[in-house]
């Protein structure tokens, strides 16, 4: 796995550590709950998650988290629990180009448009390796767990698929949103199998990779 590359402002990434969070709203939230990251790759890895009783994302977060029910917002394609970060994708409809890139080994993700740099879960996301961040100025040093990313695409009408881990590659700050370009770290594994061909078929988007990979 790749290691993460760290934030191009430190300073920025000491502030998103140090940042006071809110509380989750109950013990059933997915932050107070740890994600069962080897029990998915085992059990949905390169496949779809059966829909819940019409209900999709449901049925992810219920696969990852057996015998409880957690509590998610619903409409959020950026899922945060404990130990772990979701990302949602769908590759149909308009609005923001998340897309498979660089015959499907990538994707570039958009976070929300309310969230920038120094958005708590965005330096999560740069800092998925885990590690230190080195004191800027008077701010004390930070501290990063590391953090499995892990995707989710589906087709329209078709439940999730489970695509795996990702490792960070880059992230553009200056956009709003805020585009990342992740690496599937399982494409090896997943690429002959039929949904997840699906998914790269069905994503008019297919295009270069826009992470530089020198001469």
């Amino acid at each position: 796995r790749k290691r993460a590359r760290p934030s191009r402002d430190a300073e920025t990434a000491l502030e998103a550590a140090t940042a006071p969070r809110p509380p989750p709203a109950s013990a059933t939230s997915i932050r107070n709950l740890d994600c069962d990251v080897e029990g998915l790759r085992r059990r949905f890895l390169g496949q779809i998650i059966p829909p819940l009783g019409g209900q999709v994302k449901r049925a992810v977060m219920e696969a990852a988290s057996p015998g409880a029910s957690p509590t998610f917002s619903r409409m959020s394609g950026i899922q945060e629990w404990k130990n772990a970060v979701m990302l949602f994708v769908n590759v149909y409809g308009e609005g923001y180009k998340n897309s498979f890139v660089a015959g499907g080994t990538e994707i570039t993700w958009f976070a929300q448009p309310r969230q920038w740099e120094g958005t708590p879960v965005v330096q999560r996301l740069v800092n998925a390796d885990g590690g230190d961040v080195a004191a800027v100025g008077g701010a004390e040093a930070a501290h990063f767990d590391e953090t499995p990313v892990l995707l989710f695409c589906r087709d329209e009408g078709r439940g999730y698929v489970y695509c795996g881990e990702l490792a960070y590659l880059a992230h553009d700050p200056d956009r709003i949103p805020i585009r990342f370009v992740f690496e599937l770290t399982d494409y090896e594994t997943i690429k002959d199998g039929a949904p997840f061909k699906s998914l790269v078929a069905n994503c008019h988007n297919l295009l270069r990779s826009p992470v530089s990979r020198g001469p």
